[in-house]
């Protein structure tokens, strides 16, 4: 006769045994005793890989500048966020490069449409943020939210497959040959060097192409100004620059966030003083000069020496802008405000700005100028 007893499965994360026990009883007749035999057998079945594929594709760095320095997204330029896009493709080309096998093409189509796809993202980000789009806020909360929600939902199920790290650690490092750990490793080393030969290439490129107008331009500006105790402060690069810039300076503000403030003095002192504005505007474009000085006070419509003319005026101050000219050589021009400050009548410390042409792809820019 013979009768299995019972049969075990051991299963493990990646792989699955399965060991079955046979009792065989042989008997040679009535009367003699049973001899027993147990026969163990192991029937490996073999390693059983879960879905997916090995590694996580390619990892893109994260944002730097030509010479490998972190930098916002939230503050880069359309053309420097252009140039940094340009590099992560040359990074991600050349990672596509190492890709083998039969799925080695469509792999790497694949990857480069992800780079891809957050470039597009990216500009059409950089764009709502310019002008002023109403969606712009809301898309990139829902993003941030999905991002987090894929990030926990990540940490649950790494927490599941957690308990068999260990165990899955101590199988590998009983195996001969190199371990997956040490592939992975190796693998990061070489996409770690493929990068830094893609920044010294483009090191190489930018000292053998020179200095752009935009680095000639900080560079003469700051230089001009550091020999006046003077230094430039960045103000948020939108329709609103110039009156950040003078929010920053003006006692009881002393914070480009209250521009709104400077926009609605300057719109009164437009309407109050008709006669002396209405000649120099665009009325014909807005409509009424009443209109014009309505997007003065509430929109983002970008100022200028009008604009300039009636803060002035508004607060009793000097201003004294500063431009880089086409020589190199800074000026300055002073705007003059009526009257002056405090009971004494003493002068009025100026208002300082910075007209800035080149360092703004989108169109010129105004940065708040301040003592060291």
């Amino acid at each position: 006769r013979c009768c299995c007893c019972c049969c075990c499965f051991l299963s493990r994360r990646f792989t699955l045994w399965r060991v079955g026990l046979c009792v065989v009883v042989l008997r040679s007749s009535e009367t003699t005793p049973p001899s027993l035999f147990i026969v163990i057998v192991v029937i490996v079945m073999g390693k059983k890989k879960g879905g997916g594929e090995n590694g996580v594709g390619f990892t893109c760095p994260p944002p730097t500048d030509a010479l490998g320095n972190p930098v916002d997204v939230e503050t880069e330029t359309l053309s420097e966020m252009r140039s940094r896009h340009k590099r992560e493709l040359d990074l991600v080309r050349e990672y596509c490069k190492t890709l083998v096998g039969k799925q080695a093409k469509t792999k790497a189509l694949v990857e480069e449409g992800k780079v891809t796809d957050r470039h597009f993202a990216e500009e059409d980000a950089l764009e709502r943020r310019l002008y002023g789009s109403p969606d712009a806020v809301s898309e990139e909360e829902e993003e941030e939210e999905e991002e987090e929600k894929e990030e926990e939902d990540a940490g649950v199920r790494e927490e599941r497959r957690g308990k068999n790290v260990d165990e899955e650690r101590q199988r590998d490092e009983k195996k001969q040959g190199p371990t997956k750990a040490q592939k992975r490793r190796e693998k990061k080393a070489q996409e770690e060097k493929a990068r830094e030969l893609a920044i010294e290439m483009e090191r190489a490129r930018l000292r053998e192409s020179g200095p752009s107008k935009k680095e000639i331009e900080e560079d003469a500006m700051t230089r001009a100004l550091e020999a006046q105790n003077l230094k430039l402060r960045e103000v948020k690069a939108d329709g609103h620059c110039l009156y950040r810039a003078v929010a920053e300076q003006v006692a009881g503000m002393r914070e480009e966030s209250r521009y709104g403030e400077v926009r609605i003095m300057c719109a009164n002192e437009m309407l109050k003083n008709r006669e002396e504005y209405e000649a120099f505007v665009e009325v014909e474009e807005a409509g009424s000069f009443e209109k014009y000085c309505e997007k003065v006070e509430s929109t983002a419509e970008w100022g200028g020496h009008v604009e300039m003319l009636a803060i002035a005026r508004a607060l009793k101050r000097n201003v004294e802008v500063f431009e880089v000219r086409p020589g190199g050589e800074v000026e300055k021009m002073v705007v003059e405000g009526s009257g002056s400050s405090g009971s004494g009548g003493e002068e009025a410390l100026p208002l300082r700005v910075a007209f800035m042409k080149e360092s703004y792809t989108l169109g010129e820019h105004y940065d708040a100028v301040v003592s060291v």
